[in-house]
């Protein structure tokens, strides 16, 4: 990015703490430690990474960038109540009974994951991160303190194929043509909001009478109008890739 609106309170902080709540998240697979310092890009600045970074892995090394530039002191992550399958908006709150911290953001997040059952190369920006030397690539680079049990049952989003390596290959290859993602509207289910027309960073969306209606040319797939829909009017559709998505 070659310009990009920052938290000053953040950057001029001598201690950072942050406290990422264990969620899932339809874009990034999982929210931890490194997806939360995405809270320090301010306001609109948000939809400019979302619009130059609109595949998966893009969007990832985003996260990854992001995160580099004011890498926090300690993280904590609260799983002790958090929420698996289609989060944030859809997802499903439950007790995974787990608090882990670490002076290193991906370090918590590699524990975490590995807890959830993922595998942290599905996680593109935890991945990434790892590649980058900014954080440990494996468990075995970890000195773990405490005893943890393994997350039982743990969902993950359904919108995106990222379960198992031909998920994880679907999504980050094969992402053009049939195969890619199709947000379609549910009327009956659209209150009226136009929640989603304010709130489409690329400017995709626009409100035609009594409903919203997507431009596909300018949709960049970031699923911001599928998460933040209180009604879930917003399915996703896609030919192969959601029967990928559903059967892997």
């Amino acid at each position: 990015f070659k310009k990009l609106v920052l938290s000053r309170p953040i950057l001029e902080a001598d201690l950072v703490v942050n406290l990422p709540k264990l969620k899932t998240n339809t874009l990034s697979l999982l929210t931890l430690g490194i997806k939360n310092m995405f809270g320090m890009v301010a306001g609109a600045s948000k939809s400019k990474v979302h619009n130059s970074a609109p595949r998966v892995e893009e969007f990832g090394e985003a996260l990854s960038d992001i995160f580099r530039i004011r890498p926090p002191e300690l993280t904590i992550i609260d799983g002790v109540m958090g929420m698996d399958g289609n989060g944030p908006t859809f997802g499903r709150v439950r007790p995974f009974g787990c608090l882990v911290a670490s002076e290193n953001a991906a370090a918590a997040d590699l524990l975490v994951a590995s807890l959830a059952g993922i595998d942290p190369k599905l996680c593109h920006h935890l991945r990434i991160t790892g590649e980058r030397g900014l954080g440990p690539k494996t468990l075995d680079e970890l000195e773990i303190v405490g005893s943890f049990k393994p997350i039982p049952r743990f969902r993950l989003p359904s919108t995106l194929a990222r379960q198992g390596l031909l998920g994880f290959f679907v999504n980050t290859y094969v992402y053009r043509g049939i195969l890619k993602s199709k947000l379609v509207l549910q009327r009956e289910k659209c209150n009226g909001d136009r929640l989603c027309v304010e709130s489409c960073p690329s400017g995709a969306m626009s409100w035609n009478h009594d409903h919203p209606e997507i431009d596909y040319s300018r949709c960049i797939r970031c699923m911001c109008c599928f998460e933040l829909c209180p009604e879930g009017a917003w399915k996703v559709a896609g030919l192969l890739r959601t029967f990928i998505g559903k059967q892997v």
